[in-house]
């Protein structure tokens, strides 16, 4: 007769061979993740766990479009996706094995992009960083020439 430890050790040994344990959940997704848009637009994807569920917002910092509210995000297995309703746009992608990367396509408009997201910060991560007095978005325009060009800074503490 098996220990009841003995058959907690087998268990363990079975969920590790089939990955079960390596498998995301979706508190190791939350943090901020980022990507670029058909190697041309750069992309920052926010996900946190809340009410039990993932939320997600999206940012777009080459145009201006911060805090775009997500919705219906979800980890389906290793599936993540999410809709941002503003811009008609979704997204689906894998997440690899290591947690670390998810690699899927935006549909935007009946058209599909590749987009690769990079975690670049766990929420625990974020929650350890102190902000400096000037850490956040700041835009602003510069006038020259007659030309007004937008600009926008991003200072965050590393």
């Amino acid at each position: 007769m098996m220990s009841k430890r003995t058959w907690m050790v087998l268990l363990g040994g079975c969920l590790a061979a089939t990955g079960a344990w390596s498998q995301a959940t979706a508190p190791s997704l939350a943090g901020d993740w980022q990507g670029t848009l058909a190697g041309q637009l750069p992309l920052v994807l926010h996900l946190r766990v809340a009410d039990g569920g993932l939320t997600a917002t999206l940012d777009s910092p080459a145009q201006g479009a911060m805090g775009l509210q997500g919705a219906n995000a979800k980890l389906t297995g290793t599936t993540l996706s999410f809709d941002i309703p503003v811009i008609q746009g979704s997204y689906s992608g894998t997440v690899s094995a290591d947690g670390k990367t998810v690699t899927g396509d935006w549909k935007q408009v009946g058209k599909t992009f590749p987009l690769v997201f990079h975690m670049t910060a766990t929420v625990a991560q974020l929650e350890t960083l102190k902000p400096s007095p000037v850490d956040g978005d700041w835009q602003g325009a510069l006038h020259a020439g007659g030309v007004t060009l937008r600009i926008a800074f991003h200072f965050h503490a590393q």
